[in-house]
């Protein structure tokens, strides 16, 4: 019985080190290299990329009376990941006009208008340079 598993264990052991050796020599063969690493001078960056991660953009918010049903209401202009940008007052008599800094990977940003006990949600999507809603 001895003798059994210790043919067994040889023959186990013998079994792995030829998968390794095997799976080592794989993908060794012509054709099959990586490239060598370029240098940072051959390195070509398109003349219109930018390295810039935020962007300016223009947000314009107004309300109309009826749905504000007050002549001024909270404002809050938040990033999609809840990150607030502008809290203030929106006045029915003139829209809010916001220069604003957002990620580049960003593309639209969260309104929220609060006003006689009532919440009123948007979202608005960010173009080349920003974007216009209207409660």
């Amino acid at each position: 019985m001895r003798k059994i598993l210790g043919s067994g264990l040889i023959n186990a052991v013998a079994a792995a080190a030829l998968m390794s050796v095997v799976g080592c020599a794989q993908g060794t063969g012509e054709g099959n290299t990586p490239e060598q690493p370029q240098s940072l001078r051959d390195v070509q960056i398109p003349q219109d990329f930018t390295f810039a991660t935020s962007r300016a953009v223009s947000v314009t918010v107004s309300a109309n009376a009826e749905t504000l049903g007050a002549e001024t209401g909270a404002l809050e202009v938040a990033r999609a990941d809840g990150r607030v940008l502008y809290r203030g007052p929106l006045s029915v008599s003139q829209p809010l006009s916001l220069n604003l800094s957002v990620p580049t990977k960003d593309d639209v940003v969260k309104l929220r208008l609060s006003a006689n006990g009532q919440e009123h949600t948007a979202d608005v999507s960010l173009g080349a340079n920003g974007g216009t809603y209207t409660f």
